[in-house]
């Protein structure tokens, strides 16, 4: 080990080491109207920050373009406000109005609040220049990032002669945070798209990623916020009409059903669910796998999102999560039988804080009966401790299986280390974590076997150079019920290197990397799968457009006759192919945006060739149409396929309360077309209507031969009123 960090902090260059911002924030006089206009009186007695500097495209650069901060709070709320000014006001990218859009391709502003001062967690806020309102919670030293989280908070934004202004209010009740609260960690980082620069308050510095909340400023003063009572009960009102049209019957529900929100205390929260639904939650993408391990779907319910980076566990998952890699926590299966079917969630309560130096998570969910399932409880625990100055140490436990209702367990422990100032100014990180699964006969004798898995993993994240080696082992019985593990019985050595020199021209920066990925069966050492991936070279332009050229040999060892596609087996075996492919994107600050990639090769004795891509096209402000197409084309000794899935999203952005969503994909394994189509109207923040349909279509000559076109198989349509009330 010691080894690893000595060759590689050989490569390292230094860059120099930013200073610790902070700001007191005043009381205000009076509630600032939350309406995107700056008027003086509002604020004339709040902290005026003015003092940015670039991160993108020149490093502690001046900004091309000024812009001017205020702050300050009462006991309701935090209240900021951001004058950005432009020379060019008529050039500003204001597209997007929808709650949570990718504001990616738009100007805009984003803050992140760590509200306990841990270093480690925050809260993400952003506006967009057409007035799109986005939240998500960071956690995890900034590597885990959960979008799919609302919060209840005031946006709005106007722009003149001038440039365009953003007005934000924050209300304490809608965040947890310490006990005492006098100090927030704080950082504000611009965008202006078209010139595709970044400016930002605290440590302007490419070593930091903006998510990571370590970098962050401070901002005092704030201990005179006040979260009330702590009380939101968010009750929902839900009719459903459903048309199966194969058997030709309909059936017709109402019902009820509410969530509840209580706050301990400042730090602490309990949120309750009775009859949850989930009937305003976005449908899945379809995907081809030519692999024999199934794919990860993530979540993307609410209930089980809030303050989902209390539960994450040794570095695995997050945005830097191995792929493969053993999930002990995979909340996506509570609901879910293992024939498929949906069980009903008749209730469940959370509690989740950080108080002090510990990180508090409880999850206790009741399950419905279904035919030949009875109801089931599901629980989790997750208890972590902050420790030094960026690490933490925990444990967690899970109980019963939501796919059978049985009464599985696991438990684990964790330690993250993490250092930010290693060789002076580079980050350094190791995860450690080992989980034991105990099946439910094993609760009652010591007859059999539990199943268990170890890992470590050190990761050196920074901007020029990223290299990380990882070691995982996964016994034969290892089965988180509650988690999700697409490989047992494996041994797993992961190593990758990447280099990515800037250049300051029109050339931002070049890649070049090596992963080398093997994964061994723990009983003979023979290959299971392995790859090694080359980025011989990568280029990412000023503008934003990236291609790269990629190359990888790889090996695939089958124990058991694989069958690839419907009738096509390959036999048992160890395969070797070699795959070379391109991948590019071009920058969104275009209204056109396309991206995809190609590659081709051997495989599986035979030969492959998969392409696939997104087309998006954004033609004013509050439209998008994104067309997306995969096919892959393969020959084997065995026989040849094609498979080929084809999507088409679209978005009506009436006014930032109002939106209009619609996906539509096909795939030719299935035949079948699924259209998702949901119109959401926000009344006011907290407080929201649904009309949502979901219509799957059918090939007619799978139902009925030598007949082309498709005919319905069913038909949902929901509409759902949920409105929040705060005490």
């Amino acid at each position: 080990m010691r080894g690893f960090v000595f060759v590689f902090a050989l490569l390292l260059s230094a860059l120099p080491l930013c200073g610790q911002h902070s700001a007191d924030v005043p009381e205000c006089p009076r509630r600032p109207v939350i309406d995107g206009v700056i008027t003086p009186d509002e604020w004339d007695s709040a902290t005026r920050i003015s003092d940015f500097r670039q991160v993108e495209p020149v490093e502690g650069g001046e900004p091309s373009e000024r812009t001017v901060l205020w702050l300050c709070a009462d006991a309701d709320s935090l209240y900021i406000a951001v004058q950005c000014f432009d020379s060019e006001p008529e050039k500003i990218i204001a597209t997007l109005q929808r709650r949570d859009a990718n504001l990616d391709p738009d100007d805009r502003i984003e803050i992140i609040l760590d509200t306990f001062l841990d270093k480690r967690n925050a809260y993400f806020i952003q506006l967009g220049a057409g007035g799109s309102r986005g939240d998500a919670l960071i956690g995890n030293n900034g590597t885990q990032f959960s979008k799919d989280w609302d919060g209840i908070w005031e946006g709005a934004v106007s722009r003149n002669s001038e440039g365009w202004m953003a007005e934000f209010a924050l209300p304490a009740a809608s965040f947890s945070m310490s006990a005492d609260h006098r100090s927030f960690g704080f950082n504000i980082e611009r965008t202006i798209k078209r010139k595709n620069e970044e400016i930002r308050w605290a440590n302007p510095s490419r070593r930091w990623r903006f998510f990571t909340p370590v970098s962050a400023g401070i901002i005092n003063g704030l201990e005179r916020l006040d979260q009330g009572h702590g009380l939101d009960i968010r009750p929902y009102v839900k009719a459903r009409a459903t048309r199966d049209w194969m058997d030709q019957t309909s059936h017709s529900s109402l019902d009820l059903g509410f969530d509840a929100r209580w706050r301990i205390n400042s730090a602490l929260t309990a949120t309750f669910t009775v009859n949850t639904d989930f009937a305003e939650t976005e449908v899945d993408s379809r995907v081809i796998n030519l692999e024999r391990f199934p794919v990860f779907f993530p979540e993307k319910r609410d209930f089980f999102l809030e303050d989902v980076s209390i539960f994450a566990f040794g570095g695995l998952g997050g945005m830097r999560g191995a792929l493969g890699d053993p999930v002990p926590l995979f909340t996506r299966s509570i609901g879910l039988a293992a024939d498929g079917r949906t069980v009903p969630i008749l209730g469940g309560v959370r509690v989740t804080g950080r108080m002090n130096d510990w990180n508090i998570g409880v999850l206790d969910v009741q399950l419905d009966s279904i035919a030949g399932l009875p109801g089931g409880n599901i629980g989790v625990a997750r208890i972590s401790r902050n420790i030094l100055e960026e690490s933490t140490v925990g444990i967690l436990a899970t109980g019963g299986d939501p796919a059978s209702l049985g009464r599985d367990a696991m438990a684990g422990a964790d330690f993250t280390w993490r250092i930010s100032d290693f060789l002076g100014d580079k980050v350094l990180k190791a995860d450690f974590f080992a989980l034991g699964t105990f099946p439910d006969s094993t609760l009652f004798t010591a007859d059999e076997d539990f199943g268990w898995a170890l890992g470590a993993k050190l990761t050196y994240p920074n901007d020029i150079v990223f290299a990380e080696l990882s070691w995982r082992e996964i016994s034969e019985s290892f089965d988180p019920a509650l988690g999700f593990s697409p490989r047992q019985g494996v041994r797993r050595l992961l190593a990758g290197f990447e280099y990515r020199p800037r250049l300051g021209t029109n050339i931002r920066r070049l890649e070049f990397g090596i992963q080398p990925d093997v994964w061994l069966w723990r009983d003979t050492g023979e290959v299971q799968s392995a790859t090694i991936e080359f980025k011989p070279i990568g280029i990412e332009l000023e503008s934003e457009d990236e291609f790269a050229l990629v190359i990888a040999p790889e090996w695939s060892g089958l124990r058991e006759p694989f069958e690839i596609y419907e009738g096509v087996i390959i036999p048992p075996g160890l395969y070797d192919f070699v795959n070379a492919g391109v991948e590019f994107s071009s920058s969104n600050s275009r209204a056109l945006r396309c991206e995809g990639g190609a590659v081709f090769g051997t495989f599986y004795g035979g030969h492959a060739t998969r392409i696939g891509g997104e087309l998006e096209y954004r033609p004013g402000s509050g439209l998008l149409f994104a067309l997306g197409a995969e096919h892959d084309s393969v020959t084997l000794p065995q026989g040849n396929f094609s498979v080929a899935l084809a999507s088409l999203r679209t978005e009506v952005q009436f006014s930032p309360n109002v939106s209009w969503m619609n996906f539509v994909q096909y795939d030719t394994e299935s035949r079948s077309i699924g259209i998702n189509s949901r119109l959401h109207w926000s009344l006011r923040d907290g407080d929201d209507a649904y009309l949502v349909l979901n219509q799957g279509l059918q090939e007619r000559d799978i139902l009925s031969p030598n007949v082309s076109g498709f005919e319905p198989t069913t038909t949902n349509l929901a509409l759902k009123l949920a409105l929040t009330f705060r005490f």
